[in-house]
């Protein structure tokens, strides 16, 4: 069948669980081998350190050995007229989860397509970045047939 998952059960540690670093920098997790898989997801976990306590995760990707990062992309959607060439924005893309609660919280990211050879994902404190929260993440690799 089109679109199936042919081992969704593929499962291993992305980012070790660790207090965020201070004034919000980013801190790498684990470099990937993602060669024999085209859908990545990162089941990530999140207990902020103060309230009002936010991360930012970015999927960062190597088409060699992990030697070379490029960051994931998203396009913005400028308006165009009829007939005229329309110019697409690329963006850096990062996911940012704002905690709701004390206690840990778990979010999905989400990568649909990947052609690279090596994946990592990168977090920081973006909320009260004086009192990093806690994170880890946990990848789900598959390959769709």
């Amino acid at each position: 069948m089109a679109g199936e998952l042919t081992n969704p059960k593929f499962r291993e540690n992305a980012f070790t669980s660790a207090p965020l670093q201070a004034a919000g920098a980013y801190a790498d997790g684990e470099v990937l081998d993602c060669s024999e898989f085209n859908h990545e997801v990162f089941e990530c976990t999140y207990s902020r350190g103060a309230a009002g306590g936010a991360v930012k995760v970015k999927a960062m990707l190597s088409f060699d050995k992990g030697t070379t990062w490029s960051q994931t992309r998203t396009k913005q959607i400028n308006a165009g007229a009829a007939g005229a060439e329309v110019v697409h924005d690329l963006l850096r893309e990062a996911v940012r989860h704002t905690s709701e609660a004390a206690g840990a919280e778990i979010f999905i990211v989400e990568i649909p397509q990947v052609t690279a050879t090596r994946i990592r994902i990168s977090a920081a404190e973006t909320g009260v970045v004086g009192t990093p929260g806690t994170f880890s993440a946990v990848r789900r690799a598959s390959r769709n047939s």
